[in-house]
């Protein structure tokens, strides 16, 4: 049978909140479940793996050399951050790729403050820059954590992986936050984002690459 391949041509900066890496390793025990398959073929873009986290900001078409004179800046103000804990708000299925399914997160004053702050340094970089002046950096549906991307040719499926997991007993969904279940008896209702990550993200998201990892003080 023929897959689908959806080919990502725009090549982009992220930065990251990324969880400490045992709440990782439970994360992915998660977003690793999959509904039970269909007849028909996927595209080879759907259900890729990817290292859970929440987008603070993302910018189009920088150049290695743009990059590294940027990671200067970002690396003092992101190492003067605090580590911070968030919350798992509601689970979601959306309506675009990078949102297929994904847990909501709540927008606690110091989350929205890193975001803001990464967001100015991001801005004052740009306006200094012939290249991309204008441009403005973003984060669709900020503060979110997708689970899975599913490309659009597949689009059923973002309700069926969403059903998948609330059958799988790993989703306890309340008013206003959701907890995981994973494996040995371990719940998360969040994670501690104790880490930025720079990320180049061109081509598909297995292929992104991790330019630089950055630890917040506790």
């Amino acid at each position: 049978m023929s897959m689908v391949y959806v080919i990502f041509a725009v090549s982009s900066i992220a930065l990251w909140l990324v969880p400490s890496p045992k709440q990782i390793d439970l994360l992915e025990q998660v977003m690793t479940i999959q509904p039970t398959p269909l007849s028909k073929p996927l595209s080879l873009s759907s259900y890729v793996s990817f290292t859970p986290h929440i987008t603070l900001a993302s910018i189009p078409g920088f150049s290695i050399t743009e990059i590294s004179a940027l990671q200067g800046s970002l690396d003092s103000l992101l190492k003067a951050s605090e580590a911070l804990h968030v919350r798992f708000r509601a689970l979601t299925v959306g309506g675009h790729y990078f949102r297929s399914v994904y847990l909501a997160i709540h927008p606690t004053s110091e989350l929205v403050t890193l975001h803001e702050h990464i967001c100015i340094a991001l801005r004052n970089a740009m306006q200094s820059n012939v290249n991309h002046d204008g441009v403005q950096p973003k984060a669709p549906m900020f503060p979110h954590m997708s689970l899975c991307y599913i490309a659009d040719e597949d689009a059923e499926e973002r309700e069926r992986m969403a059903m998948a997991l609330r059958h799988s007993g790993k989703i306890e969904e309340t008013e206003g936050s959701v907890r995981l279940r994973c494996e040995g008896g371990e719940t998360l209702d969040g994670f501690n984002g104790e880490d930025v990550w720079i990320v180049r993200c061109q081509g598909r998201p297995d292929e992104w690459e991790v330019l630089q990892k950055i630890h917040l003080s506790v």
